[in-house]
């Protein structure tokens, strides 16, 4: 019987998902803001991940747009929390 209860809490909890591991953002700080050589303005963020990670958000066209690293145009989203999440997990 102790058996049979081993392989059931082993295998359920395999059967976690894996992001349930994964760093998340705790919080996201408007750093500054400024504009490219053609006039196109831009915010940087910074979010602090729960494993201690720092990383970088760079919002455009309003923060219409975030993208993940400094005056990046490359790995985009469209909201906040998901840009941030995935710069938690890279």
């Amino acid at each position: 019987m102790k058996n049979v209860f081993l392989v059931v809490v082993v295998c359920s909890s395999a059967a976690l998902p894996v992001n349930t591991y994964a760093a998340k953002p705790i919080s996201i700080r408007f750093e500054s803001e400024d504009t490219t050589g053609g006039n196109k303005r831009f915010s940087n963020y910074t979010v602090k991940c729960s494993n201690g990670a720092l990383q970088l958000l760079t919002a455009w066209h309003k923060r219409k747009q975030w993208c993940i690293g400094k005056q990046s145009t490359i790995n985009c989203h469209e909201q906040q929390i998901k840009a941030a999440k995935k710069a938690c997990n890279t």
